[in-house]
């Protein structure tokens, strides 16, 4: 039952312009053109475990002699076992024009939704005035304020107020591929010191290869006139990853470097680490996890492999996901298209209430495919299997059975699948089938995004459990 390692995130391929011409995290766009970088993340389990997170955003920037149009749009939803746990967005546009070299007018327009703070909508108009206080290649430092309109409904009320904006911005690029970020506004009514909204946000961006870069960010928010239901404070960290998209693709790392890159260490150890996931606190509490490390040894004609992966997930106290697979397995190549081999694998799911599941596996297999393009190979044997799920424990033979297939689909993206097979050879009514099917998108030479579909069939679940358990993961797997 041999599984994927990566990592969960929950801000995904950020998109930057077509325009773009380097492979820093920021990049500029062509006059009177506009850019743009967006972020996508999505996970869903369902089964024994049902679960939602989804995040999506876009940030837009058109700049011409005098006038500069941005817009920004953020949204995120979750759902634990049928209940939302976080549905908000928020969007902002805003237009400004230089009035010297250190001082802008602007117009500032944003809306936001927040329906765990009880916010049905709250949308505010705003003239403001800026002064660019440092301004050059590695730091940037402004601040903006001004009067405005605040339309919103909260906590089931309407209003109308005359309103203020406060807003500050940082960044500082550090080093040639790192720089850091940091944001803070305010807006409130203006007879009304309780009725604001605060928005503050930090985090750090690095270059990682080519035109893809890692950001990290932490976001508070805190609402004025909370209620007995609904909290004042939220708190948000999310990952994610930058592509900046460029005229000429011809650097950008292919499927076949990596391979490429891997027949170069032969009989050297290959290490892939990972680490990732999200955490929210305030009217929304929900955490998620994943680590894993996998280590590889190539010769000519053998493969060893380590592996271990836990993933774990919490909301409002509850958890969500509690999964542990370690993978030990040796592999050599026979005559021909023949190989043969011996795994060791161990499972534990909380919400499956299998409380372990060890399997011992010699086998032997056959690539029916085997070319740079496509393989397709079937691996099989016996097994010896001890497990311990709901209330019962119990040792057995079993045959394992194993179907993979990878197709590279273009130069930088392929397709993977995998049908695994565990059967009791005494009860034919006992079985798992884990079904996958992936996508693999090369980022550099020792890195991977992937989006991985598994679907994990048990005939014989534990008592008072379902045997379906579906997952969808956008992820990244890297190496070190």
């Amino acid at each position: 039952m041999r599984r994927r390692f990566l990592i969960p995130l929950t801000a995904l391929a950020l998109l930057h312009s077509a325009h773009a011409q380097s492979s820093s995290p920021e990049t500029v766009g062509a006059p009177d053109a506009w850019t743009h970088k967006g972020n996508f993340g999505l996970s869903v389990t369902s089964g024994n475990s049902d679960t939602l997170r989804a995040t999506l955003g876009l940030d837009s920037v058109k700049e011409t002699e005098l006038w500069k149009y941005t817009f920004e749009l953020d949204a995120i939803y979750g759902e634990d076992e049928g209940v939302t746990s976080n549905e908000r967005l928020a969007a902002r546009f805003q237009a400004d024009r230089d009035l010297s070299e250190k001082t802008y007018l602007g117009l500032s327009t944003n809306f936001l939704y927040d329906s765990l703070a009880d916010i049905d909508y709250r949308s505010g108009n705003f003239a403001v005035y800026g002064y660019k206080f440092i301004e050059s290649d590695t730091m940037n430092f402004r601040i903006e304020a001004g009067p405005g309109l605040i339309i919103e409904k909260r906590n089931g009320t309407s209003s109308t107020n005359f309103a203020y904006r406060f807003a500050q911005f940082f960044d500082w690029q550090f080093s040639k591929n790192t720089k850091l970020f940091q944001s803070l506004s305010i807006t409130g009514a203006v007879s009304d010191p309780g009725d604001y909204l605060l928005e503050a946000e930090a985090g750090i961006e690095s270059a990682l290869s080519g035109p893809w870069s890692l950001r990290i960010a932490a976001k508070a928010i805190q609402y004025g006139e909370g209620t007995l239901t609904q909290g004042n404070d939220d708190f948000l960290l999310t990952a994610g990853l930058g592509y900046a998209f460029q005229q000429n693709n011809d650097d950008l790392p292919t499927i076949s470097d990596a391979q490429d890159k891997k027949k170069f260490k032969t009989g050297e150890w290959v290490t892939t680490a990972l680490l990732g996931g999200s955490f929210a606190s305030g009217n929304s509490d929900s955490a998620s996890l994943a680590i894993g490390l996998l280590s590889k040894y190539k010769t000519a004609d053998t493969e060893t492999s380590l592996g271990f992966n836990a993933n774990y997930g919490q909301n409002n106290s509850e958890t969500t996901a509690q999964t542990l697979f370690v993978d030990a397995h040796t592999q050599m190549d026979l005559k021909g298209a023949w190989f043969t081999g011996l795994r060791l694998d161990a499972d534990h799911n909380r919400l499956s209430d299998l409380d372990y599941r060890i399997s011992l596996a010699p086998y032997l297999g056959y690539y029916f495919i085997e070319t740079e393009k496509a393989k397709l190979s079937l691996e099989a044997g016996p097994s010896l299997v001890i497990e311990s799920k709901g209330e019962g424990d119990q040792t057995y033979l079993g045959a394992y059975a194993n179907l993979k297939g990878e197709w590279i689909l273009t130069e930088q993206t392929k397709l993977v699948s995998e049908i695994n097979w565990l059967a009791n050879t005494g009860d034919a009514e006992e079985f798992v089938v884990i079904s996958t099917f992936g996508i693999d998108h090369s980022i550099s030479d020792r890195a991977k995004l992937k989006l991985v579909l598994t679907n994990s069939y048990d005939n014989d679940p534990a008592p008072g459990r379902e045997s379906n358990d579906l997952s969808l993961v956008t992820g990244i797997e890297f190496e070190l």
